[in-house]
């Protein structure tokens, strides 16, 4: 299944059904086997039956994997503390306390502040409900 163009997918899936369903899996172990996790997979395996039923192929895939609700990288994860916070704040630019403003308090993502390159970036005047004073 790797370097297979979506394309490609369609096709298999389409002409060769059951050939489909035992290449995914061994795509699924080996990829286990190169220490990806479950949750990973079962993404993946959500996304190729999504890009199928797009393309009028409805297909079975048993592929299962061991740790596909497992989140390992959130597990020790928690909120900053105000005095965290605070610290971080005294520490940064006017710039670096307006983007961790509205990131802490608003809920925006890191994403959506602007992209990689700055081609897109949030401007004041995208939000509508900012109102500026003295």
């Amino acid at each position: 299944m790797t370097k297979t163009t979506p394309k490609q997918i369609i096709e298999k899936a389409r002409n060769i059904e059951k050939n489909f369903r035992y290449e995914f899996a061994d795509f699924v172990r080996e990829t286990e086997s190169k220490g990806k996790l479950g949750s990973y997979m079962a993404r993946f395996k959500k996304v190729v039956l999504s890009w199928l039923k797009c393309n009028g192929i409805r297909l079975q895939l048993a592929a299962n994997t061991s740790g596909q609700n497992e989140t390992p990288t959130m597990a020790n994860k928690r909120v900053t503390s105000k005095e965290e916070l605070a610290r971080i704040l005294r520490k940064v630019t006017s710039r670096g306390r307006v983007i961790i403003a509205l990131m802490a308090f608003s809920g925006l993502r890191l994403g959506s502040l602007g992209d990689y390159e700055g081609t897109y970036v949030l401007i004041l005047g995208d939000l509508t409900e900012l109102k500026l004073s003295d």
